[in-house]
């Protein structure tokens, strides 16, 4: 039983369920439509995506989620770029899901408690609700559990394949908070210890880490 439902398409179709039917017997929905309902920080955002539609830069904000939101509500409008986000959240929402399944894999949990982890996490409706709004929440952490995948499978099957992408990752996640900052020059420590084995370019890093300057 526990195989069945570790498979993809079993495992994203209970929990697409389970969102679908906190959506339906909540009105979160709706009011995510609401304008006048819209936290500060949602308000905010949308003030940075105008700014970007008219070449300024919002210094008030990180780019990242404002830059997200741009192509939708230049397409849409407020309705529309509301509709885009609360897909592309929930798929962020999915996919963090079976990021901490595949954490707890990694560390060798058996696949009962891997995912028991996931359920965990899914029965928490705060993430799921926070997926309707123009938040940024939902897609950095899906960000940082990316992140972590990558580190444990560096840190307990030496995979250096994927290490490259850790710094990419987090430098994305301080494009959307710049909490994500420190996370990312946190990895300069993975980094120096795979430039001493010969496995990592420092110049690479050094690259990602202009980028990271200019925000």
């Amino acid at each position: 039983m526990w195989n069945k439902l570790a498979k993809p398409k079993v495992f994203y179709g209970i929990f697409i369920v389970l969102w679908l039917v906190v959506q339906l017997l909540s009105t979160n929905l709706l009011e995510s439509f609401n304008q006048l309902k819209t936290a500060p920080d949602t308000h905010s955002y949308f003030e940075s995506t105008k700014m970007l539609l008219n070449g300024q830069y919002p210094w008030f904000r990180a780019i990242g989620y404002p830059l997200i939101l741009l192509p939708f509500y230049t397409i849409g409008g407020f309705k529309f770029t509301v509709v885009a986000l609360t897909m592309i959240q929930a798929i962020c929402w999915l996919a963090t899901l079976r990021m901490i399944y595949l954490i707890l894999k990694t560390f060798n949990l058996n696949l009962k408690w891997a995912l028991l982890g996931s359920v965990l996490y899914a029965l928490c409706l705060s993430p799921i609700l926070n997926t309707n709004y123009l938040l940024t929440e939902t897609v950095y952490t899906t960000l940082l559990l990316l992140a972590l995948y990558i580190f444990s499978k560096w840190l307990l099957r030496n995979d250096v394949k994927s290490i490259k992408w850790i710094p990419v990752v987090l430098l994305a996640s301080a494009l959307i908070r710049p909490l994500g900052l420190y996370f990312f020059y946190g990895s300069i420590i993975i980094v120096a210890i795979e430039v001493f084995r010969g496995r990592f370019h420092p110049l690479i890093y050094c690259i990602i880490s202009i980028a990271a300057l200019g925000l």
